[in-house]
């Protein structure tokens, strides 16, 4: 039932198309709402694949480091973004928020190409910024596979707390029931 309820959404997302700009303005809540329910069905079948609770176990697991990560992006980011403002022209790079959006997305291994550096040292700045970049991302990735291979090793176990809890909250049963 669930699965055929996300047939609706294409059924919508055509509608949607044939209605004009002034009736899509008003009733826009309404079109998204509409168009999210399924979405959020087909996410509620999630519950019952017990291979998403290891997944979310290991996410769980490396969740930990998240915070020092962010910290030593931060850095990175700000870092290169300012020795990029200081060493291209103002032709190039209006403002230090430019610097940031060009940092970003050069970490981020996006690299839309709408600004590019146009110095040598510009350039340097860049290529050091990639391969640090590139250094930088392995160590997220690192952490969560070892995090699910570790709950991978041991996906018995969490399986079976997963299902005796379940069973025992479906019986009515509390944690402090429980000797």
């Amino acid at each position: 039932i669930d699965i055929v309820s996300t047939f609706t959404v294409a059924a919508r997302s055509i509608a949607a198309d044939t209605v004009n700009q002034e009736e899509r303005n008003s009733n826009s809540w309404l079109l998204a709402l509409s168009c999210t329910v399924p979405v959020l069905r087909l996410l509620k079948l999630l519950r019952r694949f017990q291979t998403f609770h290891l997944i979310t176990n290991a996410f769980r697991l490396a969740c930990e480091a998240l915070p020092v990560l962010i910290f030593i992006l931060s850095v990175l980011v700000l870092t290169f973004a300012s020795a990029i403002f200081v060493v291209e022209p103002r032709s190039n790079v209006e403002s230090l928020p430019r610097a940031l959006w060009f940092t970003i997305v050069t970490v981020g291994t996006v690299g839309y190409g709408d600004m590019v550096p146009v110095t040598t040292p510009g350039n340097i700045v860049v290529s050091i910024l990639i391969v640090v970049s590139a250094l930088y991302m392995a160590i997220p990735i690192g952490i969560v596979g070892k995090a699910f291979s570790a709950v991978w090793d041991d996906r018995d176990r969490f399986l079976l707390m997963h299902r005796t809890r379940s069973l025992f909250l479906e019986h009515g049963y509390k944690a402090s029931d429980i000797p």
